[in-house]
């Protein structure tokens, strides 16, 4: 089965599935929950093209990096690897630990826009909220008002459950967007926490 075949829902569930049972985040899962996820929203359109450019960019990065230590399979690995090598903090923007820094805010967005889905009929209103609380606190005005615009022209509610894989014949609505916020959140934590272990939450 192809990245593009899959269910977003089925890859987080799984990526948060291994964490929890290995208590770290396998390398090649977390790669292949990303193509799903950038794939699923480049379905949606230019709109989130904020997120999908950016996460191509820093995806690329990574797989470069496992590419060339593929005895490292875990991230975890990979991150203190980089801290024991002093690799971290270098001033190249290539390195996997901002990768996967950024990579981890895509997540905290699209985390927080599953929430807000629940909570919101509107999915404008339900992804300028995500947007605001995530990923604009890293965003000039400029960008933020460029985002601002892009997201008032999201499709409607029903347009965008469709595309993250929501089927209305089978799905309850609620539970399908809970189950993948529910999964996306500790892979969010994992990672935050191994910034903060080995004090890398500000790299440049």
């Amino acid at each position: 089965m192809s990245a593009d075949s899959r269910c977003m829902r089925v890859v987080v569930v799984e990526l948060s599935c291994h964490l929890e049972n290995v208590k770290a985040l396998s390398a090649p899962d977390y790669v292949q929950t990303f193509k799903v996820i950038t794939s699923t929203l480049r379905e949606l359109g230019l709109v989130f093209g904020f997120v999908t450019k950016d996460v191509e960019g820093k995806l690329s990065i990574l797989e470069s990096h496992l590419d060339k230590r593929r005895d490292l399979e875990t991230l975890d690995a990979l991150i203190k690897f980089e801290v024991d090598n002093d690799c971290a903090r270098t001033k190249k923007k290539d390195s996997a630990s901002r990768a996967l820094q950024r990579l981890n805010r895509a997540l905290e967005f699209i985390a927080e826009f599953m929430k807000e889905l629940t909570q919101n009929a509107s999915a404008v209103s339900a992804g300028q909220k995500a947007y605001k609380s995530t990923l604009a606190k890293y965003h000039n005005w400029l960008i933020q008002k460029s985002v601002g615009v892009a997201l008032n022209t999201l499709g409607s509610r029903e347009f965008v459950l469709e595309k993250f894989g929501f089927d209305k014949t089978a799905d309850d609505e609620i539970e399908f967007l809970n189950d993948i916020e529910t999964a996306l959140k500790p892979v969010c934590f994992h990672l935050n926490g191994m910034f903060s272990q080995f004090d890398i939450m500000d790299l440049p």
